[in-house]
């Protein structure tokens, strides 16, 4: 969900004018910072690096509680600021808000403690609010008060069905909106953020609704990756082969598709210093000493480990007897676009995925029907 929250009381007086005859337009951005005086702030898009928007300078000075960004983009923007006082105190946050090319105001009241934010003049912002979220607040309140009824509780079939038709609903809502206001620029970031949390046909079919424009731009490219990514780990997809690095760092190609040799092989996605992954680990332990020798095996790869040392003593502490890998070249994140951890999938002896993200009763069930084994 896109959040407008910074953490700061502030004003912002965005200028945009169109620079003649190029697609890029120009942009100023003027803002004052309430009660503070000094220091510095930075301005950020959202994947950071993106060309599509080109500053001046990203680092500017705050003086006298006010400060200025010039640049050009040629599509509005989700930004956020990052400022640090003068004694190196930085005060970050993960707000974001859209510049928009054309002439607007905006007005952001920011509370640190309370995320509450106030915005207009923005016309991605205003849409965002006034039409986006009450079109799809049905679907998010019935989302909502399932974590409320659930909170506490073990997670079983029954509920996770509930769920997902609860999900089903919010993407049948995000691919109408799309229809109905497919020339928006806001549909674009809409469907960036819904896929950082699952793929959905119907996300894929709101981007099919984009002009060719919005497709060819660097995030319309990079959604379009993202799709592709994760249609590549959909239940009945082959798990693609992967360049990984065994636990002494010497490089392996795992081919899902011919190289295995088990009925059925167990993917665990995880890091060391996940704790939902390591809690897992005691059940999956279990169920892979039951079945091991009925044709089933585990493959671990790990992502994120910035310590090699750590990983592999970690392997040893938790005594995980399955083979170990390492997504060294980030394969996972940046092509498979999995995000959450840990991530599963049961894959049959061709690479097809039978199922995928599944909690360990639910992974010992389907085994004692594909197994036979009571």
């Amino acid at each position: 969900m896109i959040k407008f929250t910074l953490g700061i009381l502030c004003l912002f007086i965005l200028a945009l004018t169109s620079a003649s005859g190029q697609t890029f337009k120009k942009f100023t951005l003027t803002g004052t910072i309430k009660g503070i005086k000094e220091g510095t702030i930075e301005l950020y898009d959202h994947y950071g690096d993106d060309p599509d928007i080109r500053l001046d300078h990203k680092k500017t000075i705050v003086s006298a509680g006010k400060f200025e960004f010039k640049g050009e983009m040629n599509h509005p923007f989700k930004v956020y600021l990052v400022y640090s006082r003068t004694n190196g105190k930085k005060y970050s946050s993960d707000a974001e808000f859209f510049i928009d090319p054309g002439k607007e105001k905006l007005v952001c009241i920011i509370d640190s403690l309370h995320i509450e934010t106030q915005i207009a003049g923005s016309k991605p912002n205003d849409e965002y609010n006034s039409d986006y979220l009450p079109y799809i607040k049905a679907a998010e309140k019935e989302l909502d008060n399932w974590y409320a009824k659930y909170l506490n509780s073990p997670l079983e079939n029954g509920m996770l069905a509930e769920r997902s038709k609860i999900g089903n609903k919010i993407d049948s809502a995000v691919y109408n909106y799309a229809s109905l206001h497919h020339n928006s620029d806001l549909v674009l970031w809409i469907l960036d953020d819904r896929l950082d949390e699952r793929y959905s046909d119907y996300y894929e079919k709101a981007y099919q609704l984009l002009d060719s424009a919005t497709k060819n731009s660097h995030l319309g490219k990079t959604v379009a990756k993202t799709i592709t990514g994760m249609k590549q780990t959909l239940i009945g997809a082959t798990l693609p082969d992967m360049n990984l690095v065994d636990t002494t760092y010497a490089p392996v190609t795992v081919q899902f598709k011919t190289g295995l040799n088990s009925k059925y092989i167990f993917v665990e996605l995880w890091f060391s210093h996940c704790g939902p992954c390591r809690r897992e680990f005691p059940d999956l332990i279990n169920i892979y000493n039951k079945y091991k020798t009925s044709g089933l095996d585990f493959i671990a790869i790990s992502v994120r480990e910035n310590n090699k040392q750590f990983w592999q003593q970690t392997i040893k502490t938790l005594q995980l007897p399955w083979t170990q890998y390492f997504d060294k070249d980030g394969i996972v994140l940046n092509e498979l676009h999995i995000l959450d951890f840990p991530s599963n999938f049961l894959i049959d002896s061709e690479g097809r995925i039978i199922a995928k993200d599944l909690q360990p009763f639910q992974l010992e069930k389907i085994l004692k029907e594909k197994l036979s084994i009571n």
